[in-house]
């Protein structure tokens, strides 16, 4: 199993190039083994990567007597890296194990910044359909939200790979990424070779959004000032039957984490992935164990508690339960503390985001929504910038409505998109 950092296709192979054999030509420093008890065991491999500044990379295997095995990667950059094209783990599977089925987006090939247009399910295919015959041969064939993925033989044996405390992406090929990059056209690529299978955190989107050549926009990007954890769980598998795969996935083992859910947030729910990372980050809870309320209204209060968590400010305890909130965001001027019952709209949230961004100027831009004109003057700038950097979209009849009220599911989404520009 080999650590990946990956190398994309487009633009600027230069400026990314300190990641393409950072996972390969990795160092080893130490594996250690530790014996959890009488039918789990441990490794742990640390790591350095050699980085333009060196980056440490960790990664630790529970094996379990079941025969699963949790591995768990951790991934700390050096300082002043470039983007990281792709975080994740490529493995080499024999070629017979080409039936692919897998729980998450699809059916055809989907990325971070081309994947709205695709469902949750259950979903199966060939290998040899991954692959996408582009004019010349290139990234291709992923899929994201994945909550498990399998490949097995003809006879039903195989592998499958659980996702754990969040979704992954995977991609299955008959084709190493390098193979794809060097190889000038699809005729000259080998055939009848193992396969390739990445499963991944996260791959950065592909961009292009101007045609041809253009960056990924921010929030598809992967930032190097951050630390990437994730975790997944292989098993050896005798079935190809979907509902057997899904009793198993829906079974925890020891230590697993949890992923977040709750009984009115569907897994195909426009905002799941938005919800589960703000609950994840504990910016906000349910409104009950099992209960998130997403089409609830949210109030003033509420966002200034919520945004004063997320710049690290510990709003426990407080009387009432939005005073510390209230306070950060009148001494930071995100708000005047006013009315912090009262419903939010959607343009009073974005002037409230870009005020704890700090008020960045503004190109002028006219907005093409058919209800611009009922945007506040006190609140142009700030809806400019939340529409310009894809915090605040249209509601897909052509309106932003502003003067709307935000539900906790809007808000959820907002601070997601926000997340990637703060």
């Amino acid at each position: 199993m080999c650590c990946l950092f990956g190398l994309m296709d487009y633009y600027s192979p230069l400026q990314l190039s300190t990641w393409r054999y950072a996972g390969a030509q990795r160092s080893l420093l130490d594996v250690t083994v530790d014996e959890v008890d009488d039918h789990t065991v441990t490794f742990t491999v640390t790591s350095t990567l050699p980085t333009t500044n060196t980056s440490d990379y960790k990664q630790v295997y529970t094996v379990f007597s079941t025969g699963d095995v949790r591995v768990t990667s951790t991934l700390t950059p050096g300082e002043n890296l470039p983007m990281i094209p792709e975080v994740g783990n490529m493995l080499t599977i024999p070629k017979e194990f080409d039936n692919v089925t897998w729980y998450g987006k699809g059916p055809e090939e989907n990325y971070i910044d081309r994947q709205t247009g695709y469902r949750v399910g259950v979903y199966q295919k060939n290998v040899d359909d991954f692959f996408v015959d582009y004019i010349k041969p290139q990234e291709t064939g992923n899929r994201t939200d994945v909550r498990w993925v399998s490949l097995t033989n003809d006879d039903g044996v195989g592998l499958l790979a659980k996702a754990e405390g969040n979704t992954m992406e995977f991609n299955a090929l008959r084709y190493t990424p390098e193979q794809l990059s060097n190889t000038l056209h699809s005729y000259m690529l080998p055939e009848g070779q193992d396969i390739t299978l990445r499963l991944n955190q996260v791959q950065m989107g592909l961009g292009g959004d101007n045609s041809w050549g253009a960056m990924p926009l921010t929030k598809y990007q992967i930032p190097a000032n951050q630390t990437y954890e994730y975790t997944y769980t292989l098993k050896p598998i005798n079935t190809n039957d979907p509902d057997e795969m899904m009793a198993d996935y829906r079974t925890a083992l020891p230590g697993a984490k949890q992923a977040v859910s709750f009984d009115d947030v569907a897994l195909n729910h426009w905002a799941s992935d938005s919800i589960r990372y703000v609950v994840e980050k504990g910016f906000f809870t349910g409104t009950s164990d099992t209960t998130f309320a997403p089409t609830t209204t949210s109030t003033r209060a509420m966002l200034m508690t919520v945004l004063a968590r997320m710049n690290d400010v510990d709003t426990a305890g407080s009387d009432p339960w939005y005073a510390e909130g209230m306070e950060w965001a009148k001494e930071n001027g995100v708000s005047d503390g006013t009315n912090p019952d009262g419903v939010i709209t959607r343009e009073q949230l974005a002037v409230m985001l870009y005020r704890d961004a700090g008020s960045p100027e503004v190109a002028e831009t006219k907005l093409i929504f058919s209800d611009a004109g009922e945007v506040s003057s006190w609140a142009t700038d700030a809806v400019n910038w939340a529409v310009r950097n894809g915090i605040l979209s249209g509601k897909g009849d052509n309106t932003l409505d502003p003067q709307g009220s935000a539900s906790r599911a809007e808000v959820a989404q907002m601070l997601y998109n926000y997340s990637f520009v703060r």
